[in-house]
Parts: C-alpha cells; sequence; structure tokens
C-alpha cells in the first residue's frame, strides 16, 4: 500500500513540483493551497505525512503545528515544514511530529531522504 502525504502549500509550481516527485518515487499526494483545508483534507485522506508551508493563506502553518499536536487524532502525524522565510524555521523546532524542516527551493534527494527518515522507510 503507498504511502500518503498530504501537501500543503499556497504556490501551485511547488505543490506541482513536489506531487511530481513524491508520484515518481511511490507515494500518493493530496494537495490543499489554504491553511483552512488542511485539518479537513487529512481527515480525509488519512495521509501518512504532511509536507507543511510555513505561510499559508488562512490559516498560517505554525497555527495548523499547534492544532495538529492538540488534536489526539492528529498528534502523531509526521511533519515536514518546508518554507522561503529562514525566520519561521525556529518556531516549528518545538513540536516533537516535525521531524525535518527545509528551505524552499528543496532539493528532490534531500526531500526524499526526509519523508522516507520522518515514515521511517
Amino acid at each position: 500500500m503507498k504511502k500518503k502525504i498530504l501537501i500543503a502549500d499556497d504556490d501551485q509550481e511547488v505543490r506541482d513540483f513536489f506531487s511530481d516527485i513524491l508520484a515518481e518515487a511511490g507515494y500518493e499526494t493530496a494537495c490543499c493551497d489554504k491553511g483552512g483545508d488542511v485539518e479537513t483534507t487529512i481527515a480525509g485522506f488519512g495521509p501518512d505525512l504532511l509536507l507543511l508551508d510555513a505561510m499559508l493563506p488562512g490559516v498560517d502553518g505554525l497555527t495548523l503545528a499547534r492544532r495538529i499536536t492538540a488534536n489526539p487524532a492528529t498528534a502523531a502525524l509526521p511533519i515536514i515544514v518546508v518554507t522561503g522565510l529562514g525566520s519561521a524555521v525556529s518556531a516549528f523546532e518545538k513540536f516533537p511530529q516535525v521531524k525535518a524542516l527545509m528551505h524552499k527551493p528543496a532539493p528532490r534527494e534531500e526531500l526524499l531522504e526526509n519523508i522516507a527518515k520522518a515514515l521511517q522507510i
């Protein structure tokens, strides 16, 4: 069974880039372009991992990380934060389910390596 990854990023090119890489690597993906859609998509899609942009319209990535941590149904969901904001990285370090912090543009091999580690493949 394929592992499922939810990509939450407001940039269409980034979502397409990640989706293509992950599909080639054998993952099933779903995407969100707004922070307000992430929790609903998690409930319906049931991802094994969340690729999360720090800056999303509506609900930002930091708020989502807090909500995911607080919700018993999602508290164990591994998160990889991918952001263009270097200053945002330190805010996510306190969350135990944040398994990696990456800067955009994320190199393909680094992305796949961090995903494999987060999923313990």
